[in-house]
């Protein structure tokens, strides 16, 4: 059952001004305009036939009754200040029904755009593939003739653009380090061997001791261990 319309909030405010002109008009008296004749006065006007009869100079203005006044300027003032927040009232009452029309038609157009979240059934196989070419591409970064901590630096970068080119959208306000970590952990990959390449990737990058050969040696070990997990996760979606 359709409910009925609720009155605009401004209504009763937009009532109120008018019935404030109506006072301020009933305030300030008649109106009238004191029209006197600037021509003379014709043979038929009852001033010339009245000074006709009683000697005397001739009146050729009536004057104005008492019981008229014209309208005071501060009163044509107040109406038209009046006048004018009446109209603005009846503008701005308009202007939000329509943006209200607008908003109600347009909302069920509106979509969820919210990435989804990484979570272990979101991991299908097109992201463990892509997963264990980015650990081939880590451990050939670590291979590679370079300083010890530019390759572990290089080969969670390489971890990185594999957990971006999996399918699902990175929440904004997800760091790509952590959206990385995330995704390893939906797998079957060893937390301990993610967590073990992910120190030694932010030694390299904020530590002020430089890495070693060891440390080298330990993600290599750490991405094995990967490697490992997701092939057991491969493996076990074919079975």
């Amino acid at each position: 059952m359709a409910q009925p319309r609720r009155m605009p909030a401004a209504v009763p405010g937009v009532g109120a001004l008018v019935v404030l002109t109506v006072l301020a008009s009933a305030a300030a008296g008649p109106w009238s305009l004191d029209v006197r004749s600037t021509g003379p006065p014709g043979p038929d006007d009852p001033l010339v036939a009245e000074a006709r009869r009683t000697p005397g100079p001739l009146v050729t203005h009536a004057p104005t009754p008492s019981g008229e006044a014209t309208a005071s300027p501060w009163v044509t003032f107040v109406v038209l200040v009046l006048g004018t927040l009446v109209v603005v009232v009846l503008l701005l009452v308009l202007v939000r029904w329509l943006t209200q029309l607008l908003r109600a038609h347009l909302a069920p157009l509106a979509t969820d755009e919210s990435p989804p979240s990484v979570a272990s059934d979101d991991v299908d196989d097109r992201w463990v593939p892509a997963m264990q070419h980015g650990v081939r591409r880590a451990t050939q970064e670590l291979d590679d003739e370079q300083p010890p901590g530019d390759a572990v630096i290089a080969a969670w970068v390489a971890l990185e653009h594999a957990a971006a080119s999996g399918g699902l959208v990175r929440d904004r306000a997800e760091t790509a380090t952590e959206f990385t970590v995330d995704v390893l952990d939906a797998t079957s990959a060893d937390p301990a061997a993610t967590r073990t390449l992910l120190d030694l990737y932010l030694a390299a990058r904020y530590s002020r001791h430089p890495l070693t050969a060891d440390d080298v040696a330990r993600a290599r070990t750490s991405l094995a261990t990967i490697a490992n997990g997701l092939a057991d996760r491969r493996e076990g979606a074919h079975r």
